[in-house]
């Protein structure tokens, strides 16, 4: 079993998502597996999947039908997912080499501590730091790169945890609690 199930839920990031697989591919921490969810893309993105299907860290997961939200896709891979944590990263991001190993190290060394995350930057061409820092991680750093003007945190929770909700109805709850905290 692996320790972290990396799920990257795709629609139509083709042009993204080399570099985010890459950066996943690469990271210091190397006991995960990566877990590519397709949501019939109408871009390319099938093809660029395919060319990690060999890695035996890597599994594709094809729809068949457009899954129309996100969080779908995000549940879906939580079940498939086998590892000790989760961490869903999208597929237009991209993270610094150390990110799974600074996280994971979190996770490992605070049995109480659920969920973690890491700063995020824009990067639109001037680095910017965004997001909200978690006290836990305020060391980490994660370089992440969205065409919106907003950027997520990159976050990671232990598995049980995910288990314990639906994400599609409990994202937007969790989102609004972590964004409203004070982590000063």
């Amino acid at each position: 079993m692996p320790t972290v199930s990396v799920i990257v839920p795709n629609y139509n990031h083709s042009r993204f998502l080399q570099r985010r697989i890459d950066s996943l591919l690469r990271q210091t921490f190397q006991d995960f597996e990566l877990i590519l969810l397709e949501d019939c893309s109408t871009d390319d993105s099938r093809s660029i999947l395919s060319l990690y299907a060999k890695d035996p860290r890597v599994r594709i997961e094809f729809n068949e039908a457009n899954s129309g939200i996100t969080f779908r896709e995000w549940n879906k891979g939580v079940r498939l997912a086998r590892g000790k944590y989760v961490w869903i990263a999208e597929s237009d991001d991209y993270a610094d080499v150390h990110l799974l190993e600074k996280l994971v190290a979190v996770l490992d060394e605070e049995p109480t501590v659920t969920f973690v995350y890491c700063q995020s930057w824009r990067l639109n061409g001037l680095v910017v730091p965004s997001g909200s820092v978690d006290a836990v991680a305020d060391a980490i750093s994660c370089l992440v790169t969205h065409p919106h003007e907003c950027t997520q945190m990159s976050r990671m929770a232990r598995a049980r945890a995910c288990e314990m909700f639906d994400i599609e109805k409990s994202m937007a709850e969790i989102e609004r609690l972590v964004l409203s905290a004070n982590f000063s």
